[in-house]
């Protein structure tokens, strides 16, 4: 559950966007920082204000009516803890190479400090990649997941080229990784040299429209 803490003026604060970040993570708990508070003319058009989370911090600024019938607009800033259950190596993963089932496990863990700058709602990463090698009890998060290439570089390759109405069937090598149908890459021709752009029509088969 969310934890609210009362201000100076003993209100409670609670808006949209805390119940938002409730229900994302688990046993998120606040923490007050400092807090300060000016006077203020007139009442602001919207009451409660939120800072977007970021790593482990965010901010809100209200506007609350004083005794003396004016405005305070109060700025507390706030740090806070926020469970996720997350994937975990339990090995190193070079570059590129497939994460197989037993190569992971979930943990809950404090993910707050990673807020706003990594994504952790990955699903299962069995069969991905990863994009760098990683070391034994790193957590993995989107940015660093990756559908497996079809094609990496320095494969072989059947290359198909197209000319008019006839298919002609040659040997290549791939100078590039490709994830998905139809990512162009480039193909170097085995028997002349040539360097082209082809496109991925599935697992080793790289074709060419002339």
């Amino acid at each position: 559950m969310l934890k609210f803490y009362q201000d100076e003026e003993g209100e409670r604060w609670k808006t949209e966007v805390c119940e938002k970040l409730a229900e994302d993570y688990e046993d998120v708990s606040l923490t007050p920082i400092s807090s300060s508070y000016k006077n203020v003319s007139e009442i602001s058009l919207q009451r409660v204000a939120l800072s977007n989370p970021l790593a482990g911090r965010l901010k809100v600024t209200r506007v609350i009516k004083d005794e003396n019938d004016g405005f305070k607009e109060i700025v507390t800033n706030y740090s806070f803890k926020a469970y996720k259950r997350v994937w975990v190596l339990k090995r190193k993963i070079r570059n590129g190479e497939l994460i197989s089932k037993k190569d992971i496990f979930q943990k809950k863990l404090n993910v707050a400090p990673f807020v706003g700058l990594r994504n952790f709602d990955v699903r299962n990463p069995e069969g991905m990649t990863t994009i760098k090698n990683m070391p034994k009890g790193a957590f993995l998060y989107e940015e660093v997941i990756s559908i497996p290439a079809l094609i990496k570089e320095k494969d072989k390759v059947t290359v198909i080229l197209h000319v008019n109405n006839l298919k002609i069937k040659t040997l290549g090598i791939a100078l590039e990784s490709g994830a998905n149908l139809k990512d162009e890459i480039k193909v170097k021709i085995i028997d002349t040299g040539a360097v082209i752009n082809a496109k991925i029509m599935g697992k080793s088969d790289v074709y060419v429209e002339i």
